[in-house]
């Protein structure tokens, strides 16, 4: 099936969409752009989805904005990963510009806002849980989801250093062939 190509403008549209209407960061915005650029536009499969995502997670710093550049740029070029990273950051910029006027405005909301922030937060744990089961089911090879949470758990349960954690990967990881392939795998 031949698949269109979107426009800047349909991806600035589509990444704005996602930035002004996803709470939680950018991990919560995974099952909401896979939506919008596999199952709604059919932009992307969904392993190339997938493949971009892993990507962003690989590269420092904020996820949403990788995934937009990286999906803007697969699909348009430096104009749509420029037009991509726009539509997802400016709807966070003047959300965060209205509400800084709002407050310098208001001086009694503190309460209001600390319950609103305490309700948001369960929906934004959801999506995260969401966009994991959906990682670990799309994933080929359920052992390195698997070995994932295991890092992380490592990390976030014990006091052991993340340092040591990731040295002690990188030093696994020379040991393995290379591609990820294994004896069961030939």
């Amino acid at each position: 099936m031949m698949r269109m190509k979107p426009t800047t403008k349909q991806l600035f549209t589509t990444f704005f969409k996602v930035g002004a209407f996803t709470i939680g960061g950018g991990y919560a915005m995974i099952p909401v752009i896979e939506a919008e650029l596999v199952n709604k536009q059919h932009w992307l499969t969904t392993d190339e989805f997938y493949d971009a995502v892993s990507v962003a997670q690989a590269i420092p710093g904020i996820i949403a904005v990788h995934m937009a550049m990286n999906m803007g740029y697969k699909l348009g070029g430096v104009k749509g990963a420029a037009f991509s990273m726009l539509g997802v950051i400016l709807p966070s910029f003047l959300m965060i510009l209205g509400i800084a006027s709002l407050f310098l405005q208001l001086d009694d909301i503190s309460p209001l806002v600390t319950s609103a922030f305490r309700g948001i937060r369960v929906s934004v744990v959801a999506l995260i849980v969401y966009a994991g089961y959906r990682l670990f089911n799309s994933s080929a090879n359920r052992w390195k989801v698997l070995i994932g949470v295991a890092i992380f758990s490592l990390v976030y349960f014990t006091t052991v250093n993340p340092f040591f954690v990731i040295l002690g990967v990188v030093i696994v990881a020379n040991f393995l062939p290379p591609g990820g392939q294994t004896h069961a795998n030939h």
